[in-house]
């Protein structure tokens, strides 16, 4: 997952959440602002997201921390999310639990 998300590779980011927690193409296109067709492209490799708009609202969709995305720490950051306990970038569980279900439209930026 670390290493899909610091290449910018959502589409394995999405497939990884799709395969891992049983988060649907449906559910993350809602919370990130993607068509769910778009998600399902990206999932199977093809495309990709460059804009600065659309990266923002996935890494605050799924909690991913700014800096492994090149941006500045997320205003979420803050509450102490987003470690993986080496002192690192991300802590699967905290992904999960904020992507899975009704946690994800929470997730994603008004």
């Amino acid at each position: 997952m670390k290493a899909a998300i610091t290449a910018h590779d959502f589409g394995t980011v999405f497939l990884l959440a799709r395969s891992q927690a049983g988060i649907t193409y449906s559910q993350i296109a809602a919370a990130c602002d993607i068509k769910p067709e778009r998600v399902g492209l990206l999932a199977r490799g093809q495309g990709s997201v460059t804009t600065f708009e659309k990266i923002t609202r996935i890494a605050d969709a799924l909690r991913i921390p700014g800096r492994l995305l090149g941006l500045a720490p997320r205003a979420w950051e803050e509450s102490g999310h987003g470690t993986d306990g080496d002192g690192g970038d991300l802590r699967r569980r905290e992904f999960f639990k904020a992507s899975a279900g009704t946690g994800w439209p929470r997730a994603c930026p008004t």
